[in-house]
């Protein structure tokens, strides 16, 4: 599979979206088509892509290319490679991919464990090291990373979860310290509980869910390059997720631990009784 090649038309940027399909990752789409920015789409659907592309280009009459990619196979990992590094257009980067693995750790297979390690920090470090090389040869760009309000609590049965986005979240705070002072941004989102599906897809019964705990994938998007327009490394949307990370900060972990695994983390109160679960009491996700 041969990376795409694009030359702007303008002076306009062009921004790659990973996971551009759903949720998080087609609101970017849609924020930054409105603000006049090409797109080139990458996502592991190319039916999912062309009616995206479509719908971008009519709806925006900005330039829209894709790229069938699954960041699982290392093949198309280096595809993404290749596309930051051929295009030097290219002055975005949004990585809306992720997997999440939910249950019980010991209970979960190893091999779900470390894919949710692997899609969720290496293929994202490796994927940012190429982008940051790239934008740093024309001195301007920006990087968004979608991690998660779970990168500042620790909650059963999302052990591996929460362990990947603050190693993301930590990532991406350090190396905004590294590059002041060079025209480069980078930010890690971290969003509390979205309306994307993925809980639905684990197994989860959201309906149990406390009502005010959710944010719309258009609010987060926006409310990322509002904070990244200040530079802010690390974007939490919505003031109540914002007052409970102060708060968090100001409580003893053990009581954090606590409450967070009895509030959104307990497997038991919100997993679905239905047919839908297999016999085994784990599930596990990828986002597009």
């Amino acid at each position: 599979m041969s990376p795409i090649d694009v030359a702007s038309p303008t002076e306009q940027p062009w921004a790659i979206v990973l996971g551009a399909t759903g949720g998080i990752g087609m609101a970017f789409c849609h924020e930054l088509a409105r603000n006049g920015v090409h797109l080139i789409l990458c996502a592991r659907s190319n039916e999912k892509l062309f009616g995206l592309m479509t719908e971008l280009r009519s709806k925006y009459s900005i330039h829209v290319e894709s790229q069938v990619v699954d960041l699982c196979n290392r093949k198309d990992v280096e595809t993404v490679i290749d596309l930051l590094q051929i295009n030097k257009s290219l002055s975005w980067m949004v990585n809306a991919t992720g997997r999440v693995n939910w249950g019980r750790f010991h209970e979960n297979k190893i091999e779900d464990e470390l894919a949710t390690i692997e899609l969720n920090v290496l293929v994202p470090l490796e994927l940012a090291h190429a982008a940051i090389r790239a934008f740093q040869a024309k001195g301007e760009g920006n990087l968004i990373h979608v991690s998660s309000f779970a990168s500042f609590v620790s909650q059963p049965y999302l052990a591996a979860y929460c362990a990947s986005k603050s190693a993301m979240t930590q990532f991406l705070s350090s190396i905004h310290v590294e590059l002041r002072g060079s025209g480069l941004r980078v930010q890690a989102l971290c969003p509390g509980f979205v309306r994307t599906g993925i809980f639905d897809t684990v197994g989860a019964d959201t309906r149990r869910f406390p009502r005010w705990i959710w944010l719309s994938p258009a609010f987060v998007a926006r409310a990322s390059l509002v904070a990244l327009k200040k530079n802010h490394p690390i974007c939490i949307p919505g003031f109540r997720y914002r007052c409970l990370a102060a708060l968090l900060r100001l409580t003893p972990t053990s009581i954090n631990n606590r409450v967070s695994g009895a509030i959104f983390g307990n497997f038991e109160k919100y997993r679905l009784r239905s047919s839908f679960l297999s016999s085994s009491s784990t599930q596990s996700h990828r986002v597009r």
